[in-house]
């Protein structure tokens, strides 16, 4: 499997009027420094057009949700595993926090 674009990506407004249609927004996300496209939200339809900036934050939190997930997921193995008794207590407690906080950071980028 190849890699995604790597991180940080971006939310911006592309379109406020689509197909005619005035306060239509639209929704690009991008790489943050080379400001490559990625993903455009709510160029096809209004249906759920009051969700598109949510879904485009949603998609530019991928990463970072996806890093942190991983990282919990580590996290938690080595516990089950019961690798963690057999380190300090106080590294094992440390490396909890780091996993607590990338998680609440990224669950926060998504949200908005």
């Amino acid at each position: 499997m190849t890699a995604h674009t790597p991180t940080p990506w971006k939310v911006e407004p592309l379109q406020q009027k689509i197909h005619g249609y005035d306060n239509w927004n639209s929704y690009t996300v991008r790489h943050d420094r080379t400001n490559v496209h990625i993903a455009t939200v709510g160029d096809v339809d209004r249906y759920y057009e009051d969700n598109n900036e949510a879904n485009a934050r949603l998609i530019a939190a991928a990463p970072d949700l996806l890093a942190a997930l991983e990282f919990c997921h580590t996290r938690l193995f080595n516990y089950q595993a019961g690798m963690d008794e057999i380190r300090d207590p106080e590294i094992t407690r440390q490396l909890n926090e780091v996993a607590i906080v990338a998680a609440r950071i990224a669950i926060a980028k998504a949200k908005g």
